[in-house]
């Protein structure tokens, strides 16, 4: 059996956000990079810079604002990171630093942001046609404009790592990890997902439970997943979200035992949930509101029941 070597720097040690930056200072931690090295690699990464500047200011490089020049700068390192994180593990990213002329890596950088901008424009037209009728003003706005007007203010060669205005609308899971069209991507994605599970059930019963106060400002993929594994809770199927207070009874007597853990591995295995996906990783957070709500014996503000 081959045994295959553990990098030395681990996922944890990096910065999906500033990952050249994590990257050198992993090095450094681990033995890696000595100073000297270190400090080489920080000066050609100035050479790049001041040749980014020439490229996009001209040659008075001088007279452009620190503040513009850190921007680029950002932009710059950003660009390297998104090629470097196509590296196997986190050891081989650092050598592929360490043994290759930074301009090279930036056109690979600038490659791989033109790919991940082409798949957020495919992305977000199938967002749009996905779009779950409903009065929530964050959700409309954001899978109506926001996706297309990052794509049209996108500057990658001097803010690659910006991804536009605040999105207001949190998915279920948010993204903090990442920046600039890595974020817009996953962000678009979680969207497409979000869309295409509440697309599952009956578009009347979808728009009655959305239309509350809960629906007009809160994630909605979460209130229709919640209402999902109430049926399913009370042992009816899914090809309706209606419970009744029947139901809601049903629930309290078959799964008042359970705590949070208990109840979202149920969840879980009834769903056929498989791990490491979306709806996973949602689920914990779904199966501790669920048993809050069954221990205090009330489902008001968590599931609709008639």
């Amino acid at each position: 059996m081959e045994i295959q070597k553990r990098s030395l720097i681990t996922p944890e040690m990096l910065d999906g956000k500033a990952f050249v930056e994590s990257l050198l200072e992993a090095g450094l931690e681990t033995g890696l990079l000595s100073e000297t090295e270190h400090a080489r690699l920080q000066y050609s990464l100035l050479e790049l810079l001041a040749s980014r500047l020439e490229a996009l200011y001209g040659k008075e490089t001088s007279s452009v604002p620190d503040e513009v020049a850190g921007e680029v700068f950002e932009s710059l390192l950003y660009t390297l990171g998104a090629f470097l994180k196509t590296a196997p593990d986190g050891d081989a990213a650092l050598a592929m630093l360490r043994e290759t002329d930074p301009a090279f890596l930036y056109q690979k950088g600038l490659r791989r942001l033109q790919i991940l901008t082409r798949d957020v424009r495919v992305l977000a037209g199938e967002v749009f046609a996905t779009r779950i009728p409903c009065k929530n003003g964050f959700y409309n706005t954001a899978t109506g404009k926001e996706l297309y007007g990052f794509l049209r203010s996108y500057r990658p060669r001097s803010h690659a790592h910006e991804h536009g205005q605040f999105m207001y609308y949190a998915t279920a899971l948010p993204c903090r990890d990442l920046a600039g069209v890595e974020y817009i991507r996953r962000y678009a994605v979680s969207l497409l997902w979000e869309n295409r599970f509440c697309g599952l059930f009956p578009k009347e019963e979808v728009a009655s439970l959305l239309d509350s106060p809960a629906g007009r400002t809160e994630n909605i993929f979460l209130l229709v997943l919640k209402q999902a594994c109430g049926r399913v809770l009370a042992g009816q199927d899914l090809s309706s979200l209606v419970l009744t207070a029947e139901d809601g009874e049903t629930i309290r007597l078959l799964h008042g035992d359970k705590g949070a853990k208990e109840l979202t591995a149920f969840l879980a295995a009834a769903l056929r949930v498989t791990e490491g996906s979306y709806p996973a990783a949602c689920l914990p957070a779904v199966g501790k509101e669920l048993a809050a709500a069954i221990q205090r014996g009330s489902f008001r503000n968590v599931l609709k029941v008639e």
